[in-house]
């Protein structure tokens, strides 16, 4: 365990990052990755950057991650150059994507630059030729820059046009997403769901909330969504997501705790108890609640938490694993229910700025692609405390589209219903 010193100070650089970022949300631009310029209104010096450029090349980007970390993220570009419209594809080792597409890329003082991702993760790579089989530039993140290198590995570059960028358990994301559009209703009746929540106890966590000054944190804020977003920010920079992990025995959040620490991090369901648990510890009814795909086949599910606010009147959705909240258009939190109605229609969603995998940059059309997978069943317990996740006598209740064939079993006893209004009814 950190001794108390070095946890305040954690604390410290905590609230501050939580002021500065926490509580305002991304920027998105639309992704372009034909040439922003014309071919025909390119000079003779462009023309021959464009035609050399063309093939694959390998390097990597110096990316922040956290306080004074930095993860050296291997990077692969594919120039298609030749034809009217040239074309860039880059596949980053942090996104589990075949390919990302840039924001643009354009010539600009003999140079090749292109943009990608959302603000404010959004990074700016510049490059230029030091030999045919190098490029040398910058690259800039954050308001900070870093020479980059890269090597050519092939002067056939891999065209990407028409294949699927994201693919999830070896189905393209599309499949996924014609599968939630065939199945997007439920039925209106449904004998009720008693849930349950335990607000207020705050015994095994009392030594954790004092020590960490949570009290304080928490309390300076003045709604509930606000005082969610410390909890999840805290959650998700104290605790690393780690897959592979698996879970204890005990699964109360302190255990999980104890057990995050001694494996270098926990599964998502690890880190959705933990933080359901501590917003409840607050008085904010919270339950952890697992997002699953139609085939009962598949290995991976995910899990996230839900919380009510009171003063809202609504569930909102918070993503610990990828330090997440969503809004839509209109300024308005995201519940799951508003996920999977956003996903289906194809409607905007629009993340935290403090969101990300263990302090990486987050790609929001990655998270969208992943969901689409996930938020097809939907499961959660009946009765929310302290422990709930591993007590056998705690009934566990899946969502099920309407018509759907088949009800669903993934690794607990879970008894379907097909009513969206009783599975999401408020407190």
């Amino acid at each position: 365990m950190r001794t108390t010193t070095k946890l305040l100070t954690i604390v410290l650089l905590l609230a501050a990052a939580i002021a500065f970022s926490a509580f305002t949300f991304a920027t998105p631009y639309q992704r372009n990755h034909i040439l922003q310029t014309s071919v025909e209104d390119l000079s003779s010096e462009e023309e021959d950057m464009l035609k050399n450029i063309n093939g694959t090349w390998k390097g990597s980007f110096y990316v922040v991650v956290g306080e004074k970390k930095y993860i050296n993220d291997k990077v692969t570009m594919n120039f298609v150059t030749k034809g009217d419209n040239p074309r860039l594809y880059l596949t980053v080792e942090s996104c589990d994507a075949n390919y990302l597409l840039p924001n643009k890329w354009y010539f600009e003082d003999d140079k090749i630059v292109y943009t990608f991702n959302d603000s404010p993760w959004t990074a700016i790579v510049s490059l230029s030729f030091e030999n045919n089989k190098t490029l040398v530039g910058e690259y800039e993140q954050y308001g900070k820059k870093r020479e980059i290198r890269f090597v050519r590995t092939s002067s056939s570059p891999i065209d990407f046009e028409g294949q699927p960028q994201f693919m999830f358990e070896d189905v393209p994301a599309a499949e996924w997403l014609n599968k939630l559009k065939e199945y997007p209703n439920y039925t209106k009746t449904a004998v009720n769901i008693p849930y349950t929540y335990e607000l207020g106890k705050r015994d095994k966590l009392k030594s954790i909330l004092k020590t960490n000054a949570l009290d304080k944190l928490v309390n300076t804020k003045k709604n509930d969504a606000d005082k969610m977003q410390v909890l999840l920010n805290w959650v998700s920079t104290q605790f690393r997501h780690n897959g592979e992990s698996g879970m204890p025995e005990k699964q109360d959040a302190l255990s999980i705790m104890q057990y995050s620490k001694k494996m270098n991090g926990v599964e998502c369901r690890g880190l959705s108890i933990i933080l359901s648990e501590m917003l409840r510890a607050y008085g904010i009814p919270a339950k952890s609640v697992k997002c699953a795909p139609p085939d009962a086949n598949t290995v991976y599910c995910h899990v996230v938490v839900h919380a009510y606010s009171k003063e809202l009147k609504q569930w909102i959705m918070l993503d610990p694993t990828y330090n997440l909240v969503l809004k839509n258009e209109q300024n308005v939190y995201i519940s799951l229910p508003m996920l999977r109605e956003s996903l289906i229609n194809g409607t905007k969603l629009i993340p935290n700025e403090g969101a990300g995998r263990n302090g990486r940059p987050f790609y929001m059309d990655f998270y969208r692609a992943y969901m689409t997978k996930n938020c097809f069943h939907f499961s959660n317990a009946v009765d929310s405390f302290s422990g709930a996740e591993g007590a056998a006598a705690n009934r566990v209740i899946t969502l099920i589209p309407s018509g759907y064939p088949t009800t669903y079993a993934y690794y607990r006893n879970e008894q379907p219903t097909y009513s969206a209004e009783e599975f999401w009814k408020l407190p």
